[in-house]
């Protein structure tokens, strides 16, 4: 049973779906965006289609409560694990079980490695298992129980949150790469690594969400505080620059990956929440319940609201008899900005709340026309590109950079700041002749590393322009283009010096 909840004060969810007859335990979004899978305690694993909120195909069985699930990158495959140490894998379309095994080692908790060769299941021990369920190497020995396990993104590491700490192991050899994690507050229930692979977030039964350097083992900066109870569950925006928390206070929050500060509103539910997973666009949070029956909540990001809200017109082409670009029906999204000044210390331009909201990750949506890029520069390569996430197909531009860029992991590095202030910059300008920021994407440049996003301009740079349209522009034509003899070279001027 599903309904759509009428909209209240404070963020309400799109979308509740009660669709199991005990907690819901684990979550996880399939790569379309526009299902998404649960694993319960009634014993089940079933598959929600959010656009239609009812239960896609038939369920699959365990014949013990489900305690974990995992989906492949490639969204073919489901892995799930029940408090019997049963792991089964699942296709997707058919939900028929491909496969199934015992693990010797308790209660399972599972994770797959990034290139989706490997599944990872702990317990009282850890096993490294193929997709055809064979053991690739021996158990991973431990003396307290692992509550939580996670890949690092390069799949050469793995971190298992224990009763009483955080430790990491190499995935070939299976020996302690760094030593426990002191300074935790109980079982940590949830682990996860940064995109980059340089950081370490935990939670932990005493309500707190900890950092820490995958590097040195030192915990950065002091413990996020916030939820009044356990924290069940931790999930990263697919940009990495935001966090999100599930508790048993009945709340999902939101914290700056970087400097662990709080942001945005709360998500607050009726009972206790045990899962949370951000949509592959950003754009959707999916929750949880610890409830009888199970609620399943769809939410769309707080800040994506204030955003439209507060966005200014999108930007316009010339007006030329030569026929004009059918203006963007996306809104003008804002780049993330942990460390941009507050609203009233920034140009009256701006009318949103005091902390900018990251960009929303426009990849699952971006198909390139070319695989070739359209042209070339001293930092990057632009690609032509079509966006199908609005109404109508757009044709945007993505710029992918010659160097690494990731925010998250980067945001010490003088350079990265430099750029960083400068899209800040750009997202503030608004005029008919500056082309919006819209958002990132994933895939185009450098492994890992992001690329921003902008409208297409079919009529090219300015100079081919008056090449081309010179003898077609009158005198308020010629007026208007005067503003872009400075803007032309403005983005990213500073790093060129």
């Amino acid at each position: 049973m599903s309904s759509v909840i009428p909209e209240n004060d404070g963020p309400q969810p799109q979308l509740r779906i009660w669709g199991h007859d005990s907690d819901i335990i684990a979550l996880a979004y399939l790569p379309d965006g526009r299902r998404v899978v649960s694993g319960s305690h009634d014993k089940t694993v079933k598959v929600w289609n959010l656009e239609h909120g009812e239960q896609e195909g038939t369920s699959m069985e365990h014949e013990y409560e489900v305690d974990s699930l995992a989906v492949t990158r490639d969204g073919t495959k489901i892995i799930s694990g029940d408090v019997g140490g049963i792991i089964k894998v699942w296709d997707v379309q058919s939900h028929e079980l491909v496969r199934e095994w015992t693990h010797e080692g308790g209660s399972p908790n599972v994770a797959i490695s990034p290139d989706d060769r490997f599944i990872a299941v702990g317990g009282c021990n850890v096993g490294i298992y193929t997709l055809e369920g064979s053991q690739v190497n021996h158990s991973i020995e431990l003396d307290e129980t692992v509550w939580s396990i996670s890949f690092s993104p390069d799949g050469k590491k793995l971190a298992c949150g224990t009763d009483n700490d955080l430790r990491v192991y190499d995935i070939d050899t299976g020996t302690l790469v760094l030593r426990p994690l002191d300074g935790q507050g109980g079982r940590i229930y949830s682990v996860l690594w940064s995109r980059g692979g340089r950081r370490l977030f935990s939670a932990s039964y005493d309500k707190a969400i900890r950092c820490w350097d995958a590097d040195t083992v030192e915990q950065i900066g002091q413990p996020r505080i916030g939820h009044t109870d356990c924290t069940h569950a931790i999930t990263l925006s697919p940009d990495g620059s935001i966090l999100a928390s599930a508790s048993w206070d009945n709340t999902v929050r939101f914290w700056y990956a970087t400097s662990g500060r709080p942001f945005g509103q709360h998500l607050r539910h009726d009972e206790e929440v045990e899962a949370v997973c951000f949509s592959p666009s950003g754009e959707f949070v999916a929750s949880g319940s610890r409830s009888t029956p199970g609620s399943l909540y769809l939410w769309r990001v707080p800040w994506l609201n204030s955003i439209k809200d507060s966005a200014g017109s999108i930007v316009h082409n010339l007006s030329l008899p030569t026929g004009d670009i059918t203006p963007s029906v996306l809104p003008h999204f804002y780049p993330f900005s942990d460390s941009l000044p507050t609203v009233e210390g920034q140009s009256k331009v701006s009318t949103l709340a005091i902390e900018f909201p990251p960009p929303p990750n426009l990849t699952p949506d971006i198909i390139r026309i070319k695989n070739q890029y359209a042209a070339g520069g001293s930092f990057g390569d632009v690609y032509r590109c079509r966006y199908h996430g609005s109404l109508v197909p757009i044709e945007v531009a993505v710029k992918a950079f010659r160097f690494s860029f990731i925010p998250e992991e980067d945001a010490g590095d003088k350079s990265i700041k430099m750029l960083r202030r400068e899209l800040g910059i750009w997202r503030r300008l608004e005029h008919n002749n500056i082309v919006p920021f819209l958002g990132i994407a994933y895939g185009f440049g450098m492994d890992g590393t992001m690329s921003l996003v902008s409208l297409w301009m079919p009529n090219e740079s300015l100079q081919k322009f008056l090449a081309k349209y010179d003898n077609h522009l009158n005198v308020v034509h010629r007026l208007r283009l005067v503003c872009l003899h400075y803007f032309l070279c403005f983005p990213f001027s500073n790093l060129q010096r």
